[in-house]
């Protein structure tokens, strides 16, 4: 077994993840990791053809206020972006992702 002894420690994992991994050697790091909040989300990637991406709004993308009452949170126009990706698909000029389910929350906590 190896032991090291260091000020400070970088762990590149979810919260939920640490919290089980530390749960061993620092409760109060494993209880304050495991209340941490997530929210299951998806992202649709979907691809319009240059005629009818002149329909799309332009820009970056937008948000959708919470109080809105939809369940989109966002979209984001990834061609206008990124440029290599409008030049590596010269038919489709928009590409568009959103997240499907962002009010779909959960807390995990490491059971």
């Amino acid at each position: 077994m190896l032991t090291m002894e260091a000020d400070a420690m970088v762990l590149a994992l979810p919260a939920f993840a640490a919290a089980e991994l530390l749960r061993p050697h620092s409760p109060l790091a494993e209880a304050e990791l495991a209340a941490v909040p997530y929210a299951s989300t998806a992202v649709i990637t979907m691809a319009f053809s240059r005629a009818r991406a002149n329909l799309l709004p332009e820009g970056n993308g937008f948000l959708v206020p919470p109080t809105d009452g939809h369940t989109l949170k966002a979209v984001s126009f990834l061609s206008n972006k990124w440029s290599w990706l409008r030049e590596a698909s010269p038919e489709a000029r928009a590409w568009a992702s959103r997240p499907a389910w962002p009010r779909v929350a959960r807390r995990r906590s490491g059971s």
